[in-house]
C-alpha cells in the first residue's frame, strides 16, 4: 500500500510541475493584477457611495437641528400667548423631529463604522496590489534576462584580471585628466 501512495504522490507532483510549466507566470500575475484592480475599484466605489450617504445624513441632521430650534422659538411664542392647542401641535412636530434626528444619528453611526471598514479594506487591498505589482515587475525582469541565455551579456564575475586592470588604469587616467 505504501508503494501505491508514494506513486500517487509522485504522479500528482509531476502533474503540478507540468501545469506550472505550462502556465506563464507573467500572464498569471497580470491577470491577478487586473482582478485585484477591479476589486479595488469596486471597493473604492462602495466607499465613495458610503461617504456620500454619510454627508447626506449629516446635512439632514443639521436641517433637523435648525427645524428644532425654529420649533422651540415657535413654542415659546405660543406658550407666551397662552395657545395650548397650537403649543400641543408644535410639541408633536418637535417630538417627531427629535425621533428623526435620533434615527439619523443611529444610522449615521452604523454607516461611519462601515465607511471606516471600507477605508481599511481599500488601504489593505492597495498595499496587496502594490506588492503584487512589484512581484510582477520582478518576474518580468527575470523573464527578460534569463541567466545563461545566449543573447544576454555575461556577468561581471567572468571578467579576467587583465580586463579589470586595464579598466582601472583607464579610470585613473580619466580622473587625472579631469
Amino acid at each position: 500500500m505504501a508503494i501505491v501512495s508514494r506513486l500517487s504522490r509522485l504522479f500528482v507532483s509531476d502533474v503540478h510541475a507540468v501545469l506550472e510549466r505550462l502556465e506563464e507566470p507573467e500572464l498569471v500575475l497580470k491577470q491577478s493584477i487586473r482582478e485585484m484592480e477591479e476589486a479595488l475599484q469596486a471597493q473604492q466605489l462602495r466607499l465613495q457611495r458610503g461617504c456620500a450617504s454619510l454627508r447626506r445624513m449629516h446635512r439632514r441632521a443639521e436641517e433637523l437641528e435648525r427645524r428644532l430650534a425654529e420649533l422651540d422659538s415657535q413654542l415659546d411664542v405660543s406658550i407666551a400667548a397662552g395657545r395650548v392647542d397650537t403649543s400641543r401641535a408644535i410639541v408633536r412636530r418637535k417630538l417627531e423631529c427629535k425621533a428623526q434626528a435620533e434615527l439619523i444619528q443611529r444610522r449615521s453611526s452604523e454607516l461611519e463604522e462601515q465607511v471606516d471598514a471600507l477605508r481599511e479594506g481599500v488601504t489593505r487591498r492597495t498595499a496587496e496590489l502594490d506588492a503584487l505589482r512589484e512581484k510582477a515587475q520582478l518576474v518580468c525582469e527575470r523573464e527578460e534576462c534569463p541567466a545563461g541565455d545566449a543573447g544576454s551579456p555575461e556577468p561581471a564575475s567572468v571578467m579576467n584580471d587583465q580586463d579589470v586592470e586595464a579598466a582601472l588604469l583607464r579610470e585613473i587616467e580619466q580622473r587625472r585628466e579631469a
